[in-house]
């Protein structure tokens, strides 16, 4: 068993479709800015990597993981 998510097992649940139908429409229509939140384990990190595999060779794409940002009022964002 590997901690680390492998695209290569992505079971495509309906949330998980539509998410990867937001990220690809942000990519596809150079929207700028994507953000994809959701409980721990829920299958974000693995969706990411697959959606990754599936980039143009030509096109920039950053990951930002864990920013444990926090708002004006503390509360983590």
């Amino acid at each position: 068993f590997s901690l680390v998510p492998n695209p290569n097992y992505l079971y495509l649940i309906t949330k998980h479709g539509h998410a990867l139908t937001f990220l690809e429409y942000g990519l596809s229509e150079k929207i700028g800015f994507v953000m994809l939140t959701g409980e721990i384990g829920i299958g974000k990190t693995t969706l990411i990597r697959y959606m990754l595999n599936q980039v143009e060779a030509g096109m920039d794409v950053a990951v930002i993981f864990n920013t444990n940002i926090r708002s004006n009022r503390g509360r983590v964002c």
